[in-house]
């Protein structure tokens, strides 16, 4: 269980692995015994750390009177701060457009609605859009040198982002 929940992890911080003995490295590397997380988890209630997702692609922050909540890269230790009081937090752009998607097309499904099938088209093809974008920022922070680059002065298309 623990090497299938690393595989399929979705934290930027390490990447993917290729095969057990990567994740048995990367548990050590970061002073883990793999087999002391393996029998940690065993009981109910405990996480794995470092690569399970116990939080969704987003959260609502309801806090009256004050609160906050922020992002804090754990190498560098810099906080950005993202929302005070209310407001939702969303941690990850291309699973939060694909839950808007899976919900309003079950919206159409349920209730025949045409709108709500566009909305799910709409949020669909974000999602895929999101994804693509995620995924070439991992590749220009490991191929500084071969950088994908989208901005408003040099707009790339979406099919050539697709073939890229």
């Amino acid at each position: 269980m623990v090497l299938a929940l690393a595989k399929v992890s979705n934290h930027p911080r390490h990447g993917s692995f290729r095969n057990d003995a990567d994740v048995k490295r990367f548990f050590a590397a970061n002073g883990y015994e793999f087999q002391r997380v393996v029998e940690a988890s065993r009981e109910f209630g405990q996480f794995v750390p470092l690569v399970e997702n116990i939080m969704g692609s987003s959260f609502v922050l309801s806090a009256p009177g004050g609160g906050s909540a922020s992002f804090v890269n754990m190498e560098t230790g810099e906080e950005t701060p993202a929302v005070s009081e209310h407001g939702i937090m969303v941690m990850s752009n291309y699973q939060h457009a694909y839950e808007q998607s899976s919900a309003s097309l079950e919206r159409a499904i349920v209730g025949s609605s045409w709108g709500d099938f566009l909305s799910a088209l709409t949020h669909g093809l974000a999602a895929i859009e999101a994804y693509v974008n995620e995924k070439a920022g991992r590749w220009n922070e490991t191929h500084p040198t071969q950088p994908l680059l989208d901005s408003k002065a040099q707009k790339v298309s979406f099919d050539d982002k697709i073939d890229e």
